[in-house]
């Protein structure tokens, strides 16, 4: 019964764990996972503990802040935690990774020696959380962090990714990045550490490798609740980047033109995966998350984005959106004379080339056949006008109103 949160004193565990000059280290860590139980289980003892000044304390040691930054207002505690945190926790971590290789003989049951060891992968997974926690609830003090920018990055680079590279800590390195500052905005500054000098696409292309990884080995529904932050986080990149970075991020997420040969979608390759995701009905947020970034990465131009995907997979995304494409560049998109870098007619709709495409089954059919094909279509066009989502005109009824049609008068094959 003593064990009971709500015969928990918060006050009287804060005072045992700071206050007691004569406690010795061990007694303090057992004190301080009594408050940190208490934190967690009895809500009504966070904001005692702020109102007390603990949480200020509690920055010096780094052990148990999580909590408190969630659902109570702590004060002065983001500005006397950037100091501490940046040096004293995150540049301790990023040392230890960017100290150790990746070679086999330095593995152990699969995974770096520094990596598996539970105490320090809780550490920093606990420490990216609460960068996290701290950046949400206090966007104003993002800057005070900036000094943690080329840690993170490097313990992203270092960091070793499983088969499912979407789980700690990957997710938190990633959830980090996405509320801190990622702009160089310091004119004293010699390299942005986002984009170094020796390599500016380092980073980029770590993302995109664990988006790629990502894609190929988790569900929908795996992809629905973590690839989210991810491909906001590339988005958020692509916004800010130098012009080779930009390109360089083009020529590894849109379709290539080698890939033309056959319908946009159809490859295995990054770019077609993330376009047959993009039609997906089972994860709508990564749906919309993937969509944005390909028109993003198109310069947010609808005709463009329709040349680089295809009008098959652009239209949803510019309807959904109400992004008109513009009437001279739809009825040229739409047209016979689409062509790609090369000079080759592609098809507009399905992005393939004209020349890969198979041989029109129609010039084969019967007249019966195409008397038959040409009802199924008018069935067809009817049900989709039904429907509402499309405002579209039955081909036959249009050409009928122009004038184009006319009785054929039936001749006995006798």
């Amino acid at each position: 019964m003593n064990r009971a949160p709500e015969n928990a004193d918060i006050l009287a565990l804060s005072k045992k764990t700071f206050d007691d000059p004569l406690q010795d280290h061990e007694s303090s860590l057992t004190a301080l996972k009594s408050v940190a139980n208490t934190l967690l289980l009895k809500e009504s003892s966070r904001q005692q503990f702020v109102d007390a000044g603990y949480a200020v304390k509690t920055a010096d040691r780094l052990d148990v802040l999580q909590i408190p930054t969630l659902q109570s207002s702590v004060g002065d505690l983001s500005y006397c935690l950037p100091r501490s945190y940046n040096w004293q926790n995150i540049a301790f971590h990023a040392a230890k990774y960017s100290g150790q290789s990746l070679q086999k003989n330095e593995l152990e049951n699969g995974v770096p020696v520094y990596w598996s060891r539970t105490t320090d992968y809780r550490a920093l997974s606990e420490t990216l959380k609460l960068l996290f926690n701290i950046n949400q609830f206090y966007p104003d003090r993002v800057r005070a962090f900036d000094g943690t920018l080329p840690d993170v990055l490097t313990i992203l680079d270092r960091v070793y990714l499983q088969s499912n590279p979407l789980q700690p800590p990957v997710t938190y390195l990633v959830n980090a990045l996405l509320n801190l500052e990622l702009a160089n905005t310091h004119e004293t500054s010699l390299s942005d550490p986002l984009f170094p000098d020796a390599d500016s696409n380092r980073y980029t292309e770590r993302l995109i490798d664990i988006l790629d990884r990502a894609i190929q080995n988790c569900t929908q529904e795996t992809l629905e609740a973590c690839a989210v932050p991810l491909l906001t986080l590339l988005r958020r990149i692509n916004e800010i980047a130098p012009e080779k970075v930009q390109e360089k991020m083009q020529s590894m997420l849109l379709p290539s033109d080698t890939e033309r040969d056959q319908p946009l979608g159809k490859s295995d390759t990054l770019p077609s995966r993330l376009l047959r995701l993009s039609t997906t009905l089972v994860a709508p947020q990564v749906r919309e998350g993937i969509t944005s970034l390909l028109f993003e990465l198109s310069d947010k131009d609808p005709s463009t984005f329709v040349r680089n995907v295809g009008y098959g997979y652009a239209a949803g995304y510019l309807m959904t959106h109400k992004i008109p494409l513009p009437e001279a560049s739809l009825k040229e998109d739409l047209g016979a004379k689409v062509t790609n870098v090369d000079g080759q007619e592609v098809n507009p709709v399905t992005g393939q080339r004209r020349d890969k495409e198979p041989p029109d089954p129609g010039l084969d059919m019967t007249d019966e056949e195409k008397e038959r094909e040409a009802e199924r279509l008018f069935v067809l066009f009817d049900r989709l006008k039904a429907t509402g989502v499309m405002n579209v005109t039955n081909p036959v009824e249009h050409a009928a109103r122009e004038g184009r049609l006319h009785q054929v008068e039936e001749v006995d094959s006798d």
